[in-house]
């Protein structure tokens, strides 16, 4: 009798134990069709047993400190995608990712520094349409700015703005201060030419008036919109004309044979105190700003608008997108369409926000993050500048500004005159343009 009762009892508890169970289970399979009803994002918890999809994506060395950032970022919030980040050579950049899309390497997303590299990797075939895909997306391109509408591929799409830039003044507050001289504001190019060699004569050759970085040669062109395939490249011969005075008449500038000899970058010459003023791009605001943080720069430094030709108007400079854009290889397109919406988009801006990196998308949430990296640096001259786009959509662009700056080199190091260099160059761009075409 008293056996009877056990039996009956275990068999209740257990009964119990069963409905207790299956109300869990229950509950939990309603949680998870709930979640994505709603969208939630803990649903990417119940989507863990998906099949992992890996993104592999290459750009160039020195975005690696925000762009690891990013993609740290992404992966954790997408439990079913992982993005892999290889960094090339910066210098390379180009020959390197050139020579890895002729091969059968798995590569998924490409970063592509301006529109000229977009258009030749778009043309030999390596990156994907993503037209459509921006058109049905949610994504609001009017935060790209006015420079959008003029880098799409005969109407179409192969990648989204990264990062913007833009070229400014940055000046050694200190060094102004010591010579007892007001701070840069809006000049022109011949007022910037007297300032440089006031500073390099008040201080008796202690300090360089100015620098002018080695890679951008036809700056008062590109302000006034004269590229170098125009048939009248006078503005680009005044530049010219005008960096060697500062250089070989002035002397007011490290010439760029020194710069090389030096072996030094533009941030490690600026960091050392002795220059005063160097026009660079927004990117010198992250890495200074970096290496601020990691104690190897304590120069006071501040930015002004970039100067213009005479007659120009105010806070003219020259600026360009950095993109990013899908390989027609990627055999996941839908999975790296939601890294690039996230790398081009809020989350990713934001992101370079805080690093002290100007975004191509932009708004005024990630303008105040922006602000408050920089602190009380005068960074609204990135937001008043009228930006000329600095490379034209031609796939051809770039071998032409290789050849010019090639060109050019010889006039700097006394071997040829400006104009051997223009009559060379309209030789050498007919040849150019012709194996292009």
């Amino acid at each position: 009798m008293n056996i009877g009762k056990e039996k009956i009892q275990i068999v209740i508890v257990l009964s119990a134990l069963f409905l207790l169970i299956a109300s869990i289970l229950f509950g939990a399979f309603f949680m998870t069709k709930q979640v994505g009803k709603e969208g939630g994002s803990t649903q990417q918890v119940f989507e863990a047993n998906e099949q992992l999809v890996t993104i592999d994506y290459y750009t160039w060395g020195d975005e690696a400190f925000y762009i690891n950032a990013i993609v740290e970022e992404f992966n954790q919030l997408h439990h079913n995608i992982k993005v892999n980040v290889h960094l090339l050579d910066t210098d390379e950049y180009e020959n390197e990712i050139l020579d890895k899309l002729k091969t059968d390497e798995k590569i998924d997303v490409i970063g592509a520094r301006g529109i000229s590299k977009m258009v030749q990797y778009k043309e030999k075939g390596y990156l994907y349409d993503i037209t459509e895909k921006i058109q049905n997306s949610n994504i609001d391109v009017t935060a790209y700015g006015n420079m959008y509408n003029n880098v799409s591929i005969n109407g179409r799409y192969y990648g989204l703005p990264t990062r913007s830039t833009c070229w400014v003044l940055v000046y050694n507050k200190e060094i102004f201060d010591r010579l007892n001289l007001p701070y840069p504001t809006k000049m022109t190019w011949e007022e910037y030419r007297d300032l440089a060699q006031r500073i390099t004569e008040e201080s008796n050759g202690e300090f360089w008036g100015g620098y002018w970085i080695d890679w951008i040669y036809n700056f008062m062109g590109i302000q006034q919109s004269n590229y170098l395939y125009d048939d009248d490249l006078q503005y680009t011969k005044d530049s010219l004309e005008f960096l060697y005075k500062l250089m070989y008449e002035d002397k007011s500038h490290m010439t760029f044979e020194e710069i090389r000899f030096r072996e030094q970058d533009w941030l490690n010459n600026f960091e050392e105190g002795t220059i005063a003023m160097m026009p660079q791009g927004e990117w010198f605001v992250g890495m200074i700003i970096e290496n601020e943080t990691q104690g190897e720069s304590s120069i006071d430094w501040d930015l002004a608008p970039m100067p213009i030709p005479e007659g120009q108007e105010d806070n003219t400079t020259w600026g360009q997108y950095q993109f990013a854009g899908i390989a027609n290889r990627c055999i996941n397109k839908e999975e790296a369409f939601i890294f690039l919406k996230y790398l081009c988009g809020k989350e990713g801006a934001e992101t370079l926000a805080k690093y002290g990196m100007l975004s191509a998308y932009t708004n005024e949430s990630i303008q105040d993050l922006y602000r408050l990296k920089t602190g009380s640096k005068n960074i609204v001259v990135f937001f008043d500048a009228k930006r000329v786009q600095e490379q034209p959509v031609y796939g051809a662009y770039s071998d032409l500004t290789e050849k010019f700056l090639e060109l050019s080199d010889r006039y700097f190091e006394k071997e040829v005159s400006v104009d051997d260099v223009f009559d060379q160059f309209i030789i050498e761009r007919e040849k150019i343009i012709k194996n292009y075409n």
